[in-house]
């Protein structure tokens, strides 16, 4: 089985980082309203880092039918069954 590791962000993925990082502050720092309907169909995955064993939570799409759907989801594509633990 061949292993893809991550080594550089591509320009287009460079580009989105501030993006991305606007959105996740607004959120961080919003005061609205929680939207109870949508909280309600929230998705949380939960992963551990198989070398320092933090647990991460992570939200996905509900349309996701098992944590195995989940993992290439939050990991840019790349199958739990890729992934090699780095000491």
């Amino acid at each position: 089985m061949s292993q893809t590791k991550l080594k550089k962000l591509i320009p287009a993925q460079e580009d989105l980082i501030p993006v991305y990082q606007e959105k996740w502050r607004a959120i961080a720092l919003s005061t609205g309203p929680i939207d109870r309907s949508q909280a309600a169909e929230t998705i949380l995955l939960k992963m551990t880092c198989p070398s320092t064993e933090f647990i991460h939570a992570l939200r996905v799409p509900p349309d996701l039918e098992s944590a195995l759907e989940g993992i290439p989801w939050v990991n840019w594509g790349i199958a739990a069954a890729e992934f090699s633990v780095q000491t």
